[in-house]
């Protein structure tokens, strides 16, 4: 009789008989709604790998054995050693299972232990109260019997703590619409008919007395559509994310679209650069040596010393400003070097052909893969900043500074000179090529100038 909800007008075994045929099918649908969303809810777990699908998957099953138990009047429909086996538990030990993983469905979908720490602990630890409890009252039920003293006591201590937990549930819910978090308010909407329904049980069972009642259970249609909802909200929120994950997909692929637009005029206007070089420096120092050897020829005199230390001179000239092209174009064992050593001896030519500027250079990047293309864009980033400080910063120091901290590369680049206008003055090719290369590599350059200097400081994501 306690697994029952009897009617007050099944007087007489034919009304039984009625009340149990319409009963008994809906039952049965309810069962089916129920495999129905177990399966769905594991089917989206194996699609898209989130644990709050699994664990809500979990918690359906329970719901089923809840069921199964709750109208085991139906002993036609189980077999035999199902139906003495579920005699040997209350209905309030399947509750208590749902609630395990009722709670971990709620702390998952709400991300309690991020936004709510303190509630998520009182939480954790009901539910691993009520996992030792389950244990224990099912090995009560199993070896001794839901009648026996011992069980039927424990069954009370089981039925205080699903209480307790049942309102420390339904306080943090409300708790957490309250502080505004929506998968809250959308966890409160799926579960407010199971809400009323237990209230509903509550005031049964103090005053023998409901308010409502829907065949087969308030408990039961309560758990179907807050079973239902929180489904429908699952797959609302997919949908939504996917739209999202397209849309930025769509905003990458137009920024990706922009970048390799912008690189391709920055190698443009490099090439530009680069020819230019070679037509006034290259070109120019060997027209005049083209001269210059003419008119010795076509004198016919015997060539001098100095004459010819001259014309040495002027083709170590044109070889050093030939080499130095070539390393703008790639730098010297690019694909072999490390990115320090390539670098230290930049900085050592840099000392080299302007003495008038101290230049140190600091670093310490051990740990750091970087790839051909990382370090190409690294070493054109510090040397076209250099540059720019000593064509146009009237500076007497350039310090550099690279390192490798937290998978990132950090440099810093800063001089002593008179500074810049950041608004007007950073449209020069050296500078929009540093900034295209950083966006390019993923990373962020923050820049500050005034008339005592400039500082760059560019982070560089390491994957």
């Amino acid at each position: 009789a306690n697994q029952i909800y009897f009617l007050s007008d099944v007087t007489t075994v034919e009304d039984m008989l009625f009340w149990e045929q319409n009963y008994a099918m809906t039952v049965g649908q309810f069962l089916g709604y129920f495999g129905f969303m177990f399966l769905f809810n594991i089917f989206l777990f194996f699609i898209l790998k989130q644990e709050v699908h699994l664990w809500h998957g979990f918690y359906v099953f329970s719901i089923i054995l809840f069921t199964l138990n709750e109208n085991i009047v139906d002993v036609l429909l189980l077999p035999k050693w199902l139906y003495h086996f579920l005699l040997n538990f209350p209905k309030m030990f399947w509750l208590l299972v749902s609630m395990i993983f009722c709670i971990k469905v709620f702390q998952l979908f709400t991300d309690q232990k991020r936004n709510f720490p303190r509630l998520y602990k009182v939480l954790f630890f009901c539910r691993n109260l009520i996992i030792v409890t389950v244990v224990i009252q099912f090995l009560l039920c199993v070896f001794l019997n839901v009648q026996d003293t011992i069980a039927y006591e424990f069954s009370i201590f089981s039925d205080s703590l699903l209480l307790v937990v049942s309102i420390l549930i339904f306080v943090s819910i409300i708790y957490q619409t309250i502080r505004r978090d929506k998968n809250s308010l959308y966890f409160l909407v799926a579960s407010l008919f199971i809400l009323i329904a237990f209230i509903n049980y509550m005031l049964d069972a103090i005053w023998q007395m409901q308010f409502f009642y829907f065949q087969p259970g308030n408990i039961l249609v309560g758990m179907m559509v807050e079973v239902s909802l929180l489904t429908a909200i699952f797959i609302v929120i997919i949908v939504k994310q996917s739209r999202e994950n397209r849309k930025q997909f769509e905003v990458k692929s137009i920024e990706n679209q922009k970048l390799s637009k912008m690189m391709l005029n920055l190698q443009e206007e490099e090439r530009k650069e680069i020819a230019q070089e070679i037509h006034d420096g290259v070109g120019s120092h060997l027209s005049g040596l083209k001269l210059y050897m003419q008119n010795i020829f076509e004198s016919k005199k015997p060539i001098e010393e100095d004459v010819k230390s001259d014309i040495l001179g002027q083709m170590k000239n044109i070889y050093e400003d030939l080499r130095n092209i070539s390393h703008q174009l790639m730098p010297a064992f690019i694909e072999d070097s490390k990115i320090n050593d390539l670098l230290t001896n930049k900085f050592e030519q840099y000392q080299r052909q302007f003495p008038n500027i101290r230049f140190g250079f600091q670093e310490n990047i051990e740990g750091a893969k970087l790839s051909q293309t990382e370090r190409l864009h690294t070493y054109r980033m510090i040397t076209a900043l250099v540059d720019n400080a000593i064509k146009h910063s009237e500076c007497t120091e350039i310090n550099c500074q690279i390192y490798y901290e937290d998978k990132h590369l950090e440099i810093t680049v800063e001089d002593n000179g008179i500074g810049f206008n950041l608004d007007s003055d950073f449209s020069g090719i050296g500078l929009r090529s540093v900034k295209s290369r950083v966006n390019y590599l993923k990373g962020n350059i923050n820049i500050e100038s005034n008339k005592d200097g400039s500082i760059f400081i560019i982070s560089i994501p390491i994957n």
